[in-house]
């Protein structure tokens, strides 16, 4: 077996769209956040009652997330990487208010509670013409059989650009440099 490690550099685009989220303390130290978003399976509700607590300067155990619903204040899809940016960037701010309103107050929440609403709408056409980068690295070591041409790959590491890490650490292996997919056996023999 050939051993070989390959690395790629990725960027996908950082869009942000414009959200509203409304943020309530309750009698009692609790916290609730309301927004449209919703959690497809990528932790959204996690994120955002960790992003709520930070900014509420709380923990996690004292928020409550409402989402998932269209009668809630509008967010963005989610969908292209943009939904924890969206969603966050609404409610940071939201939190901010709050604890800024509770702290002038010395902390008391009234009977009826303390709500505060943030609408990022205005901010993103203001930054309309700047472009947003995510960007990231794969690792990959391969093994390749050199009777057969098959390829093994015991560790990897992040998913956007995975296959240029795998054809980099085939490359490093084995000296063949293959620039289409799928990397078969027949393009590493002979």
């Amino acid at each position: 077996m050939l051993v070989g490690t390959g690395v790629a550099a990725s960027t996908y685009p950082a869009r942000r769209r414009p959200s509203r989220a409304v943020v309530r303390a309750e009698s009692g130290g609790r916290f609730t956040v309301r927004i449209a978003a919703a959690d497809i399976g990528t932790g959204a509700r996690t994120v955002l009652t960790q992003i709520a607590a930070d900014a509420l300067g709380t923990t996690t155990d004292r928020v409550d997330v409402e989402l998932g619903d269209s009668a809630l204040p509008r967010a963005w899809i989610a969908g292209g990487s943009m939904g924890t940016a969206s969603w966050g960037s609404a409610v940071a701010p939201a939190c901010v208010d709050l604890r800024d309103q509770l702290g002038d107050r010395g902390g008391e929440v009234p009977a009826d509670g303390l709500e505060v609403a943030f609408d990022t709408t205005e901010e993103f056409e203001g930054q309309a013409a700047f472009a947003r980068h995510a960007f990231g690295a794969q690792f990959a070591e391969v093994r390749v059989d050199v009777d057969s041409g098959e390829v093994r790959v015991p560790r990897l590491l992040g998913i956007v650009g995975t296959a240029a890490a795998l054809a980099n650490a085939v490359h490093h292996a084995t000296g063949i440099q293959v620039r289409d997919l799928p990397i078969r056996p027949d393009r590493l023999l002979g």
